[in-house]
């Protein structure tokens, strides 16, 4: 019985042992995040991308402060801040500032004209992205329905390709 016991204790040790010797295996904790571009209310952003779109034209986007961040995802989601954006956020903070209801009644017009020009900025851009997206489906389309047309040639194709791999006589 002695020896059982001692045969316990080791195994014991053991196993605590390997408890204890597995928490320093831990995974590292995940990068921390990087702080946001300053506050785009009187603040310039940081961050500006060229984007080139599917027709060829490259535009340049300037990231503002976050709206959501996670430290967990791989990803963070930005509000696009422009020139407009800035002289409307100025605009607002004259109206408060604003002493009388004539000079806020000004600079209410003033900036519904501007918001009138930077909805139709945005809708045009949304116009030209529909119109590229909708030339894609077409190509799509026509990609499908010549590849269904061609479907038996495709699929004999492919099946010598295989028996070539299979056989070692790959590319």
């Amino acid at each position: 019985m002695n020896v059982f016991v001692k045969s316990a204790l080791f195994a014991a040790l053991g196993v605590c042992t390997l408890a204890i010797g597995s928490g320093a295996q831990q995974p590292p904790p995940p990068a921390p995040v990087p702080p946001p571009p300053n506050d785009p209310f009187g603040q310039p952003p940081h961050t500006t991308t060229i984007v080139r779109t599917a027709d060829g034209a490259t535009n340049t986007v300037t990231l503002g402060q976050p709206l959501f961040t996670d430290p967990n995802a791989a990803f963070l989601f930005y509000h696009h801040f422009d020139q407009a954006d800035t002289q409307v956020v100025q605009l607002a903070k004259q109206i408060v500032e604003a002493k009388t209801d004539t000079e806020k009644d000004k600079l209410k017009d003033k900036l519904k004209d501007t918001l009138n020009k930077q909805f139709d900025d945005r809708q045009k851009r949304h116009e030209k992205e529909l119109e590229a997206l909708e030339a894609q489906v077409k190509k799509l389309k026509e990609m499908v329905s010549k590849r269904q047309e061609n479907k038996k040639e495709i699929i004999e194709e492919r099946t010598k390709q295989l028996e070539r791999e299979a056989k070692g006589l790959g590319w």
